[in-house]
């Protein structure tokens, strides 16, 4: 460190004690033996102890009582939770929540079951309906040009 001259932060920070073991040894070491260096650090010093000087004749003070005041009202008042928050919740006792959503969840489970639902329809296609119209496409060429279509495909109604 006796090399180089330390910066600006690390001269902030030695005045503060912020520095390790180590560096702290190493700063106060090159400001004993450099000149320069340790006028820096007396105008930091200087800056800061202008600074803390007047934060203290420009602080206001609170009115007598205010801040006694104010713990003795926030120790004694509990805010009261809003209606969403868990701890509205627990205030209520458990028997007025715990029945109406116990129903609600068997009400949802019912329906998404199909408990509602009935009996399921009969959608069962005819197979018989299926069988006369392949015979009837399989008695025919269909990309013969001369092929008729047959009368069972050609009118809606079966014969």
């Amino acid at each position: 460190m006796n090399q180089q001259h330390p910066s600006i932060d690390q001269l902030v920070d030695y005045t503060h004690g912020e520095l390790s073991a180590r560096e702290d040894a190493d700063v106060h070491s090159h400001l004993a033996a450099c000149a320069e260096c340790a006028e820096a650090h007396d105008v930091e010093t200087r800056v800061g102890e202008l600074l803390r000087r007047h934060a203290r004749e420009e602080e206001h003070e609170l009115p007598p009582g205010l801040t006694t005041a104010i713990y003795a009202r926030a120790s004694s008042e509990r805010v009261a939770a809003p209606w969403w928050s868990w701890q509205w919740l627990t205030a209520i006792p458990r028997s007025t929540i715990a029945v109406p959503v116990v129903a609600a969840i068997v009400v949802v489970m019912y329906a998404a079951m199909g408990g509602w639902h009935g009996t399921p329809k009969n959608d069962a296609v005819d197979a018989a309906a299926y069988l006369q119209n392949h015979v009837a496409l399989a008695s025919t060429m269909p990309f013969e040009e001369s092929a008729a279509a047959p009368a069972m495909l050609a009118s809606g109604e079966s014969p």
